[in-house]
């Protein structure tokens, strides 16, 4: 609140005087602005006004800006606003459009009511105070960043600024100004510095000294130190119909708390507020576990693992496709069966992917032989299953022969070895001619491979 003096003008033989009441303290006005200048009068003892008695005048300098008698008479050339309405009330008030340089100086606003005259003197400086702004208040742990301390909308140029860190103050020169379109300046100072743990929650403080302020203006901010988290994903492999556990891990963030959700696809599978642990450098990890049991129809999925952290307005996140294996099972049959065996069949079953290599080894080489691969079949819960049939040479003579299956569920091919002792037979001569005099044996022996897979498919079902 504005204090008043008084200065109450007698004229002699009157009973009655003007009081004009006006700011005793400057009127502050930035360029360009429109400045209220106030002048109120009242009469002692009250009477009523007479408009045709009253003259109300501005003036600076001993030059009339404005003058209210009877009509209004403007001399400014950019213009003064006097309200008969608000005179007749006792408010002789003016407003200066367009303030510039030299509009600064003392008014004197002179009231007559004849034969009662009364003056006061307000004084206008050309001043403004700043405007300030700082920031950002939150900023990257560990990189170096620039906090920002604007001022502007202030008038004349000249500003004092002065940064401290708590009660802490900081050395920072003070900015030069520069003109803006609206012909008021504008300073910026910037504070260098690499934030650290030690810093979140430090009040960081921008105080200006300024001719048109009286006291200090200053601005305080809470300093937000965050880190990023870092995400990685564990192992993606999972084995068809066993349970899996999927490791999403947040580490190197700050502050600790985060949030995590679990994707498969589009579809929302969990959202996990997963424990926090602090490392010896402030910073925190956290692990957030998908139990999932895999099926055929989740293979080539796409996963992802989102995590929410404050450091960040959008979630970092990691998808991966779902690896979906079953390892084949290997079984070795011969016909007849035993060491004098005319006929090894070796099936794969219940594998998947599709993609598997049937090999025989003879003593642990690839051997050379008559081997018939029969047709890959899919079993009813997807997986797949194949065979392979071998008729031994009657010149291997003794040896094992082993059936090797190689799939990318194994982490080590499968082998099964079967004897051979073609000698026991008695018989030196071609398998094909011994084959060819037993026709119902090589019957059997089709017959025998079509029903051991049609057997297998049936244990998959």
């Amino acid at each position: 609140m504005p204090s008043f003096s008084c200065l109450l003008l007698f004229l002699q033989g009157a009973w009655a005087a003007v009081i004009i009441q006006v700011p005793s303290s400057p009127v502050q006005a930035g360029p360009r602005s429109n400045a209220y200048l106030p002048c109120h009068y009242t009469f002692d003892p009250p009477k009523t006004i007479n408009a045709s008695a009253l003259i109300v005048r501005w003036s600076l300098r001993g030059r009339t800006i404005v003058k209210l008698h009877g009509s209004i008479s403007t001399y400014r050339p950019r213009g003064a606003v006097l309200n008969w309405g608000t005179v007749r009330e006792g408010n002789a008030s003016v407003f200066i459009t367009d303030v510039r340089g030299d509009d600064v100086g003392v008014y004197t606003c002179c009231v007559s009511h004849t034969p009662d005259v009364a003056k006061g003197n307000v004084t206008l400086k050309l001043e403004a105070p700043p405007r300030l702004t700082l920031g950002p208040t939150e900023v990257p742990l560990g990189k170096p960043i620039n906090l920002t301390c604007a001022a502007s909308d202030f008038y004349p140029d000249r500003v004092s600024v002065k940064w401290l860190r708590g009660s802490e103050t900081l050395k920072v020169d003070s900015p030069p100004a520069k003109l803006e379109a609206n012909y008021h300046f504008y300073a910026e100072s910037v504070l260098n510095f690499i934030p650290q743990i030690s810093d979140a929650g430090v009040t960081f403080s921008c105080q200006i000294q300024h001719r048109a302020a009286k006291d200090p203006i200053r601005q305080d901010i809470e300093l937000k130190v965050v880190a990023f988290p870092r995400l990685t994903l564990g192992h993606t492999d999972v084995e068809l119909g066993e349970p899996s556990n999927f490791l999403c891990a947040a580490s190197n963030f700050y502050p600790g708390n985060v949030s995590v959700k679990w994707l498969r696809g589009s579809e929302t599978l969990k959202v996990d507020l997963p424990p926090v642990q602090e490392g010896p450098d402030g910073l925190f990890y956290a692990e957030s576990v998908l139990e999932f049991t895999a099926q055929i129809s989740d293979a080539g999925v796409t996963f992802s693992c989102h995590i929410h952290h404050q450091a960040r307005k959008d979630p970092i996140s990691q998808d991966f496709e779902l690896k979906v294996q079953a390892r084949p099972e290997l079984h070795m049959l011969t016909r007849p069966s035993g060491k004098t065996f005319l006929v090894a069949e070796c099936l794969a079953c219940g594998f998947y992917p599709q993609n598997i290599t049937v090999q025989w080894l003879q003593n642990g080489e690839p051997i050379q032989g008559k081997i018939y691969e029969s047709e890959l079949v899919q079993n009813p819960n997807g997986t797949f299953s194949t065979g392979s049939v071998f008729f031994p040479k009657q010149d291997h003579f003794a040896a094992n022969f082993t059936c090797q299956v190689q799939h990318e569920a194994l982490e080590a091919p499968l082998e099964e070895t079967i004897p051979w002792e073609p000698e026991a037979l008695g018989y030196f001569g071609s398998p094909m001619t011994w084959l060819l005099g037993s026709a119902g044996h090589v019957v059997g022996i089709g017959t025998g491979v079509g029903a051991t897979l049609m057997y297998q498919r049936r244990r998959a079902l």
